[in-house]
């Protein structure tokens, strides 16, 4: 049994309209279920482990990938992605094209070609790229609203917003036996290299290789952010003063209050501390021939 969990709103209604081409080709054991609330994509998949499926689709963007993926976090369905949403930053990070046809992404399915990769686990939730908190948070929720008119734009356009109104946030980020402590314009803790619509925020980050990349961005004035932003889409931020990075695995970051945590697009409003830790080979994706 192969399920399809379609998240019918992501890419302005392009997910939806992927269900009747899914109909149409196709073929042998399968499901098709549309979400209808956040986090219920995350109890179709628990519900398609559940019931034996051997396959699970996410058909939406990023953050309803990162939904699917924690439903299926430890067990030994094979995940498949029909990329639909304004980012698709995942199937980047894996090498699915994500301006084939349904058709085409329906043979990548059925191909069964396998790579394992690794998740991150945070608190009592996974996801499968990028977890961040600070401006780039403050980011998602502007292009949010920026999306019905700007696209796949919506992210630049926000990101240059929120340079000039957003400041950096004090944390603590434990890692082994050291510690940071100072504020932060952003941490990302790292799975793949690109978020926000293509965004290169850990250019050496990988995905299969058992390890977090940690990207800090300590505090910097509104003037020095709008240079930061149009670096990371290129990832030459690396090379800026403030930025700095760590592979581990483990990490904990803690913050007074409530913060909002980006987890694949998806924001969540949390308490400290967060624990995030990888999980080595957790995730069977579906993907093309000759992924290297």
């Amino acid at each position: 049994m192969t399920y399809f969990i379609v998240n019918p709103i992501a890419g302005k209604g392009r997910a939806q309209a992927r269900t009747e081409e899914i109909n149409a080709h196709m073929t042998g054991d399968f499901r098709v279920v549309m979400t209808t609330a956040p986090k219920h994509a995350k109890e179709l998949a628990e519900q398609a482990v559940r019931e034996g499926a051997k396959t699970v689709v996410a058909v939406g963007g990023d953050g309803t990938i990162q939904e699917v993926v924690s439903g299926l976090a430890g067990s030994d369905c094979a995940f498949g992605v029909i990329p639909s949403g304004s980012g698709n930053d995942f199937v980047k990070s894996v090498d699915i094209d994500e301006t084939l046809p349904t058709a085409g992404h329906l043979d990548i399915i059925r191909g069964g070609n396998i790579r394992a990769i690794d998740l991150v686990k945070i608190n009592d939730s996974c996801f499968a790229n990028i977890g961040s908190i600070g401006i780039d948070a403050q980011i998602v929720v502007v292009a949010d609203k920026l999306k019905k008119i700007f696209g796949k734009a919506a992210y630049v356009m926000a990101a240059l917003w929120c340079t000039m109104t957003k400041g950096a946030t004090p944390m603590s980020i434990k890692v082994d036996d050291a510690l940071y402590e100072r504020k932060f314009t952003l941490v990302a803790v790292c799975n793949g290299w690109n978020y926000g619509g293509g965004f290169k925020i850990a250019p050496s980050a990988k995905n299969d290789d058992g390890q977090l990349t940690l990207c800090m961005i300590d505090g910097m004035s509104k003037p020095a952010m709008t240079v930061l932003f149009p670096r990371v889409i290129k990832g030459t931020h690396v090379t800026l003063k403030q930025v700095s990075f760590m592979d581990c695995k483990k990490a904990e970051i803690n913050f007074e209050g409530t913060q909002l945590i980006n987890l694949d697009g998806n924001l969540n409003h949390m308490t400290g501390p967060l624990k995030f830790e990888i999980m080595p080979t957790a995730l069977n994706v579906l993907v093309e021939k000759g992924f290297d």
